[in-house]
């Protein structure tokens, strides 16, 4: 469900599996369950991360229809090119380029988001829409007005 192949979620099961038993190796485990949780988020955030480095090589025109086409985002992607949206994300923390790139990359819906990361879906709209500001905010310092 957290991911959108069924072979990628076979490549993070695997790299989850390989984590925990290399963790395990050198690691008494108290808790099994919270310690494999954690490192499944964390093999599914870097797939996202991983798929956040594929934007630099994608036309304008193609980040068009990859970050959808909502008014900011159109906005934003008809006024700078892939390198400066590139930049842009990267000052974003974790947890917000994570969110708007599940959201407009990979074009999940705030549901699917909140299942993914763990938050009610109020939470994560929330998250979202100060993520969104924030971005507009980090636009308009860096390039001026959008």
């Amino acid at each position: 469900m957290k991911l959108p192949r069924i072979q990628d979620a076979e490549d993070v099961y695997s790299e989850s599996c390989l984590r925990m038993w290399n963790y395990a190796v050198g690691t008494k485990i108290d808790a099994f369950a919270p310690v494999l949780n954690t490192i499944a988020r964390s093999a599914v955030a870097d797939f996202y991360r991983g798929k956040a480095r594929k934007v630099e090589m994608v036309s304008g025109e193609e980040a068009f229809e990859v970050f959808g086409s909502t008014k900011l985002e159109q906005s934003m992607i008809d006024q700078l090119d892939v390198e400066k949206l590139k930049i842009v994300l990267q000052e974003l923390s974790e947890d917000e380029s994570q969110i708007i790139l599940m959201r407009y990359l990979d074009e999940l819906g705030v549901k699917e988001i909140a299942q993914q990361i763990g938050k009610t879906e109020n939470a994560t709209s929330v998250m979202l829409h100060r993520a969104i500001n924030k971005l507009r905010q980090i636009v308009e310092d860096k390039f001026g007005s959008i």
